[in-house]
């Protein structure tokens, strides 16, 4: 989806997955990105973290660790680009 994303509930090997919020631009849901090769180019691919609220994401060959802060714009790059 480019620039977009979506939020999901789901369980792997379930069938009750559904979209909680979205499509969204991702500058939009996520503001410390915004400027970013993550919210020009999109994000590849996204996987939690065992720290609670934090992620990796992908671009390209980018990665970045952020605080995605749920429900809120006070979302964060801790590492990366």
């Amino acid at each position: 989806m480019q620039d977009e994303y979506v939020l999901m509930d789901y369980a792997p090997g379930a069938s009750k997955d559904k979209v909680l919020h979205g499509p969204v631009l991702v500058c939009h849901g996520y503001p410390s990105l915004t400027g970013t090769a993550f919210a020009e180019h999109g994000i590849d691919c996204a996987f939690g973290s065992h720290n609670e609220n934090e992620a990796f994401i992908f671009s390209g060959n980018l990665c970045a660790q952020i605080n995605y802060a749920p429900g809120t714009t006070n979302d964060k790059i801790i590492k990366g680009q």
